[in-house]
Order: C-alpha cells, then sequence, then structure tokens
C-alpha cells in the first residue's frame, strides 16, 4: 500500500506493517506517520534513501528540527520514531547491518532532555478520585460536578465556567460549549454515569443558590470564576500535590491544578483505546500533532510500568 506523500521504500514498508498490526486509526501509527513524512521529505532534499544513512546524516537531521525552531519534545518524537523505523529494518526486515541512531544521544546535541511543563502534569484517574474523597461535605454535590466534568470531558475552565443550563443535554450525554479560541460553538460528551449528579444539582441543590441561567451561578454573581475553580481543586489535592515548578518572582506552581484535568482526560482517553481523532475533536484541537502530545505521555507511563515489572 501506498502512504500518502511518501517515496522512500523502508519507510514505506515500516508504516504499511505499523498499519496492518495497529490500523490506520490507532494513535501510534497516526504519530509515526506525521513523524516519518517529515523525514522522508528530508532525506529527499538530501538525495539519500533511508537505507544508506550513517549516524552523522541522523544528526543533521535532529540538527534541521532544532534550527526550524522546533520544540525538544518534538524533536523527541520526530527521533523516537526514526529510531523505530530503523530497529525494524535491522531486526525485523534485516536490511542493514548497522544501525544509525546507535551512539547518539540527544543531550549531546543540546536538546533537553526535560519534558515541557505544560505537557508533563496531569491527573491520574486515582488522583481523581482522591480529589474527590476529600472534598468538604458544604458544596460537596457542585465541586464534584466541577471536577467530573473538567475529568469527563477535559474542557477548559472558561468554558466550563460559562456553561448554561440549557448548554446541558441529559438526552444525549452531551455539553453545549463556546470554544473562545475559535469563537466557535461545540459539543463535548461525557458518561451517563454524570446525569445523576446533574440531577441532584440541577433539581435540589442548585435552585438554592441563585436565580441564573448559568449551570454554575456565583455567591454574589450570575457565574462563578476561576478562581473558584482553582481553589476547589487546589484545596482537594492539597494532601498529595507538590510544586512542580517555582517562578523567578517566587510565585509556586503546583503539579496539579485546573488545566492538569484537560491533560488527564486526553491520556485516560488514550490509554482507554479512544481514536486519537476522536479525543482531537474533544478537544478541540485544530492540529492533530497537538493532540499528539498525549501519546507520548502514554508511552512513557508504559515503559515506566515496565520498569517497575518484575
Amino acid at each position: 500500500m501506498r502512504h500518502q506523500d511518501i517515496s522512500d521504500e523502508l519507510i514505506e514498508r515500516f508504516l504499511d506493517r505499523l498499519m496492518r498490526i495497529k490500523g490506520d486509526d490507532h494513535g501510534t501509527y497516526i504519530q509515526y506517520s506525521m513523524c516519518l513524512k517529515q523525514y522522508d521529505q528530508w532525506l529527499h532534499e538530501q538525495n539519500l534513501s533511508a537505507k544508506e544513512v550513517e549516524p552523522l546524516d541522523i544528526e543533521d537531521f535532529i540538527l534541521s528540527l532544532k534550527n526550524d525552531n522546533y520544540s525538544a519534545n518534538t524533536i523527541r518524537t520526530r527521533y523516537t520514531a526514526v529510531q523505530s523505523l530503523y530497529s525494524s529494518a535491522k531486526d525485523k526486515f534485516q536490511v542493514i547491518d548497522h544501525h544509525p541512531c546507535d551512539g547518539i544521544t540527544l543531550s549531546d546535541l543540546n536538546i533537553s532532555s526535560k519534558r515541557d511543563d505544560d505537557t508533563l502534569h496531569y491527573v491520574t484517574e486515582d488522583e481523581k478520585d482522591k480529589m474527590i474523597d476529600a472534598l468538604p461535605e458544604r458544596h460537596f454535590v457542585s465541586n464534584k460536578l466541577i471536577i467530573e466534568i473538567l475529568w469527563q470531558t477535559g474542557m477548559r475552565v472558561s468554558e466550563l465556567i460559562d456553561i448554561e443550563v440549557d448548554n446541558v443535554d441529559q438526552r444525549n450525554n452531551r455539553i453545549k460549549i463556546y470554544r473562545k479560541k475559535t469563537s466557535e460553538w461545540d459539543y463535548v460528551h461525557y458518561q451517563n454515569s454524570l446525569n445523576r449528579l446533574l440531577d441532584i444539582w440541577l433539581e435540589t441543590e442548585r435552585p438554592l443558590r441563585a436565580n441564573s441561567e448559568y449551570l454554575f451561578p456565583g455567591q454574589s454573581s450570575d457565574q462563578i470564576g476561576y478562581s473558584v475553580v482553582r481553589s476547589v481543586i487546589l484545596d482537594a489535592a492539597q494532601e498529595f500535590n507538590e510544586v512542580a515548578q517555582e517562578t523567578q518572582d517566587g510565585n509556586k506552581r503546583m503539579r496539579i491544578r485546573p488545566h492538569s484535568f484537560r491533560h488527564g482526560h486526553a491520556v485516560h482517553a488514550l490509554k482507554s483505546g479512544v481514536n486519537v481523532r476522536a479525543v482531537q475533536e474533544q478537544l478541540g484541537h485544530a492540529s492533530l500533532e497537538r493532540t499528539m502530545q498525549y501519546m507520548r505521555l502514554v508511552e512513557d507511563d508504559v515503559a515506566e510500568a515496565y520498569k517497575k515489572f518484575s
């Protein structure tokens, strides 16, 4: 099978095998296709075939990405795909004698080994459950609902606080939200289990709070603000939260914060087998590559689990 815009025979063979094993809608296949398409284009520009490259050629490819201002995360992802290509070429296809990536260390090329903070810190399902258990009795239903909506939908806090009651479609398990980044209305989906909590909130507790069109009315305003959600999250996570970064002005950035739920939703969905394109649509990412960053986190977790396996 010919893969779109791929000209190199070895890359074509590798992707064809990966597609037959994983399927053309699997996150790994989609990610490697994107990475190796770029590598294929670079090889064509250098008048090289994948089978004839040397370690210095691999270094040149990596440095070309760096010179084009790609992030360290993106460069690592591209390099991982290239490594996998040559591992198959040597061990599976047996068309090369030496692995051209052997001996190459990204840190030697001044590529940071640290992960970007924004994509590193995410809430796990276990942490989410512990946070719910830690919620105080006062405002328990509303606070649990905030946590569950963030976890189950992956929406941004700005989208959460703008939800109106009429935007909640319980019959179809979805919520209509306004994406400020694209200035478009969209639907996000949630699990059926959330409806019971919504019923309690809408029918019993919310009417006592305020007469407002918003799902979460404020104490003295029509809707809650970001600070309310932030306090709910940080207070619930305080027993196991930790400082992830300290800024130059002395402010502390915690590992678990509201946006960590968006990351947690994406990682959990991908681990559960949700199609990466469905995750892209749920999160409202214009670029598939933006969603693919979470595949790296999933793969990192698998690698870490096997390190502990005995």
